[in-house]
């Protein structure tokens, strides 16, 4: 299982959604939080890495976890 946190722009939030749900398997999200102009979005998958960096651009991971064990890790402090 991998847990993903990404950032989404407000107004692509109902779609971003709509394509994770759609395109990966067994998408459970679990929080979004609204930040300054855009949304953090956390869910977890048992989609393969590759599936998900087809699906979640890149640039917008802040943080994806298996097991946890940081793969990416983006979050500036």
């Amino acid at each position: 299982m991998w847990r993903v946190t990404l950032k989404v722009k407000r107004d692509k939030l109902s779609e971003t959604l709509g394509i994770i749900v759609k395109k990966l398997h067994s998408p459970e999200i679990e929080k979004r939080k609204k930040c300054d102009g855009y949304y953090v979005v956390t869910f977890v998958t048992s989609s393969s890495l590759k599936e998900i960096i087809q699906v979640c651009r890149e640039e917008d991971l802040l943080c994806l976890t298996a097991g946890g064990v940081y793969v990416v890790d983006n979050v500036k402090s």
